[in-house]
């Protein structure tokens, strides 16, 4: 490639004629060789294939009747051709029939390749069917053999290619002998006619050569062309035109520079002499800079963008790190001074943005001292540095460390104490339920006298005031260890302040105190909240009035102080006239323990958390709760809760009374022994000997059939063995627990076990813990309801109707003993 681009221009030109003869020649002759071969090979299998039909018609008669004799006297026609080698015939089931091979003597002129050819015993399915192959020196022509629609064989003919290979032979020859001629020929007119365009191009360059060598612009060429050669030559004289104007351009432009640098010399002495002076200023305001850099108690570094290079250190970047500012300056930022590695730089790299943000200085022996950080990027003269200063924040990061610790040792110790209260609150809670359970058994008895009567009432009272008291320990422990939830359910606050009020209306009439209940007509339809939370906060609230009240009257009134599409915000308002709060005190009345003063607890008992816990409850809800008071006068409780809306039309309450309800409800306890559960039979599952009394005393007092229980295994046999209509169980229970019980029990009914087998038998959860949660451990062991000791009659009652109640109405007595099993999963 080279010498022919050093070779002159003639050659050049005549060299690409005879190349483009010559390869425009050699692929018209490969295209009509091929063409000779492909069409040389579509005749030879057109006339293979005639005399394959001719030869397989005749063929078919010896196939059906079997005679191979037959087959191999027909197939000797195929001598008429000497470049059939070979020809078989094979049956439908695919072996051999007849066969027929080219005889030695005609053998004996071709190649070796074609002797070895064979007919094999029998071929596949595969190949039975017809096709063309075309071998190295070999066509194979297979053809199936049909007599009517029915395949009877299949005949495979192979002839050779020496007749194809010998036409090849004579075109190739033929080509060669063409392409010679045609070479020679364009040599002789290539090398005529290239002159044409290699003498005007040599006649330039000779032209160039000697402006070049005697620097002469004015020669000019003198041959004109229309051609682009022609347009190549008037465009060199225009040049060497332009050239000459520019020289003699540029000889004036010569002489006027020499004047202006004489100008200019005298110029640059005044300047440099400034620029002395310039210097020295410059000098003294660095130093002065300098001066300020090391004084101020900032770490200051400056940082070549591009190289990562550190160029400017103060001292106490030097002295932080651990290093000489000339260690420093220099030294790439990344894993010195910097804990990044390359590549990973915040600002450049990642893209962050650094601003007063806390980071980490390396230091010369790998420790990491925490900073206050910021990074400024500046261009400066088209080129980025970064300006970084910090402090060092080591003291602040370790009172921070001290600060931290002394609050993980505080929430440990509040969870300790919470943890603490909510056991302790079950220890209590189970003895309780046999005192309070036996105090109000012994209140019902008929027999006590007036003074008996007031012992045990003074008892029960004082047995309930500690229950409150337990309670709101509890509540103030969950809230504490932020385990308290607000639920939404379906809340009916119609229902909920009736029974609130009914609560205080016979404690506020024996102390001569009025009690009116309000509610505004616009309250929205039925809502959801918090039920069991909303009724805690307003019996507190009503409870207090109640106590702190000694003539006058309570007002609760409920309106709507703002409604949303899909929420309420609800006020309570509770107002006494009692003894009032003073001012003082108002502004700590809803922390935890506290009281107005210690009269007030000494006068009227209570230990201060019943405001705090329902100023926690309120938040919680999405409310809000304050108070206004004057002592002697009275106070004015007001709080708010957010209660989301549903579809439901509401019935307006307005001003009423609610003795009717209340009535209601003790005609039904006072009913409750009147053998209406003497059908029914309970198990009651408990080891607690004192909470067995209790609860078989309740039961029996009810009318109800009782076996006892006294762990989970003995709770499982009696229910396999018995025909139970409800099971209390207890939760906590040796050798196995109610809970697993439970599972066991439901395991057993669903593999049919038990009596009767098609019922689910209801089981109600007995227990002392009461912290969020519990109900749905209950629940999700199979268990049907819960009761949280210690337990009331009343509230016992309530269960029992719940469960045994609505199957009792078929009148007979085995026809009430369990639920069914879809009752049950609805019930709870």
């Amino acid at each position: 490639m080279r010498s022919f681009q050093n070779s002159s221009i003639s050659k050049k030109l005549t060299m690409i004629i005879m190349f483009t003869c010559l390869v425009s020649f050699s692929l018209s002759s490969l295209f009509i060789v091929a063409h000779k071969v492909i069409c040389y090979r579509k005749t030879l299998v057109e006339k293979i294939d005639v005399l394959a039909g001719v030869t397989g018609h005749n063929l078919i008669a010896p196939l059906l009747a079997g005679d191979s004799r037959a087959a191999d006297e027909i197939m000797k026609i195929l001598q008429g051709d000497p470049h059939i080698l070979s020809a078989c015939v094979y049956q439908q089931n695919g072996n051999r029939f007849a066969t027929y091979l080219q005889s030695d003597s005609l053998l004996e002129g071709n190649d070796q390749g074609f002797k070895s050819f064979s007919c094999p015993a029998s071929i596949t399915p595969q190949q039975a069917g017809s096709y063309d192959l075309f071998r190295k020196n070999q066509i194979e022509v297979s053809r199936s053999l049909m007599s009517g629609r029915n395949h009877v064989g299949t005949l495979q003919i192979v002839s050779d290619l020496k007749g194809a290979y010998y036409q090849l032979y004579v075109y190739i020859a033929i080509a060669i002998l063409i392409l010679a001629l045609t070479s020679l020929i364009a040599y002789l007119f290539s090398r005529k006619l290239q002159t044409l365009i290699s003498q005007p191009i040599l006649q330039l360059a000779h032209s160039m050569r000697r402006v070049s060598e005697r620097e002469d612009f004015s020669l000019r060429i003198a041959d004109q062309r229309n051609d682009e050669l022609g347009i190549l030559m008037n465009g060199f004289n225009t040049m060497l035109s332009e050239i000459g104007l520019r020289d003699e351009q540029r000889k004036r432009d010569k002489e006027e520079l020499e004047a202006r640098v004489q100008e200019r010399t005298a110029e640059l002495v005044k300047a440099n002499e400034k620029l002395g002076q310039a210097e020295l200023v410059a000098r003294e305001n660095e130093q002065w800079q300098s001066i300020l850099l090391q004084s101020v108690l900032t770490g200051i570094f400056i940082v070549d963008a591009p190289t990562h290079k550190v160029l400017y250190a103060n001292e106490l970047t030097c002295r932080l790190a651990g290093k000489k500012e000339e260690e420093l300056v220099g030294s790439i930022c990344n894993r010195t001074i910097c804990p990044t590695e390359v590549g990973r730089c915040p600002i450049l790299n990642l893209g962050e943005t650094i601003d007063h943000s806390e980071r980490i200085l390396l230091t010369a022996d790998g420790e990491h001292i925490p900073i206050i950080k910021n990074v400024i990027r500046i261009n400066y003269r088209g080129r980025d540095f970064l300006l970084e200063s910090f402090i060092d924040i080591t003291d602040i990061k370790r009172a921070e460390q001290e600060l931290l610790k002394a609050k993980n040792m505080a929430e440990a110790a509040n969870l300790a104490k919470s943890k603490f209260l909510a056991n302790m609150s079950h220890e209590i809670r189970t003895p309780m339920n046999g005192v309070i359970g036996f105090l109000e058994l012994l209140q019902r008895e008929e027999q006590l006298t007036g003074q008996q009567r007031q012992y045990v009432d003074t008892a029960l009272s004082s047995g309930e005031t500690l229950l409150q008291l337990i309670n709101d320990i509890l509540d103030l422990s969950k809230i504490e260890a932020g385990k308290m939830e607000i639920s939404m359910t379906e809340l009916d606050l119609i229902s909920l302040v009736q029974e609130v009020a009914e609560f205080f209306r016979q404690p506020a009439q024996r102390k001569g105190l009025e009690m009116v209940v309000s509610m505004e007509e616009e309250l929205p339809s039925s809502l959801r909240g918090d039920p069991v939370r909303l009724r805690q906060v307003l019996v507190n609230l009503l409870g207090n009035a109640v106590k702190f009240t000694r003539q006058g009257g309570i007002s609760l009134s409920v309106s709507l102080a703002e409604e949303e599409e899909d929420s309420a915000l609800v006020r309570f308002e509770v107002k006494d006239t009692g003894i009032g709060i003073a001012p003082e005190a108002q502004s700590t009345i809803f922390n935890a323990f506290s009281q107005e003063d210690e009269s007030t607890t000494r006068q009227f008992g209570g230990t201060g958390l019943g405001l705090a816990i329902a100023s926690q409850l309120v938040s919680m809800m999405g409310g809000e709760i304050d108070v206004e008071s004057m002592p002697g006068k009275g106070s004015t409780f007001r709080f708010t809760a957010r209660l989301e809306k549903q579809n439901i039309a509401l019935v307006a309450l307005g001003d009423q009374d609610f003795s009717e309800v209340r009535a209601e409800q003790e005609l039904a306890c006072e009913q409750s022994n009147t053998g209406k559960f003497s059908a029914f039979r309970i198990l009651l599952a408990e080891d607690n000997s004192v909470n067995q009394a209790v609860g078989t005393a309740m039961l029996e007092y009810f009318g109800c059939r009782i076996d006892v229980a006294e762990d989970g295994l003995e709770a499982v046999d009696a229910w396999a063995s018995g025909q139970y209509d409800l099971i209390l169980m207890d939760c906590q229970m040796p050798r196995m627990d109610g809970y697993e019980a439970s599972r066991e029990i439901r395991k057993r009914e669903i593999l049919g076990e038990g009596k009767p087998r098609h019922r689910r038998i209801p089981i109600v959860a007995l227990t002392a813990h009461a912290l969020e949660g519990d109900r749905e451990v209950c629940l999700e062991a199979g268990m049907d309801d819960y009761l949280s000791k210690p337990y009331k009659s009343d509230q016992l009652y309530s269960v029992l109707v719940k469960w045994l109640v609505p199957a009792s109405g078929e009148e007979q007595e085995e026809g009430g003993r369990n639920i069914e099993v879809s009752a049950s999963m609805t019930s709870s």
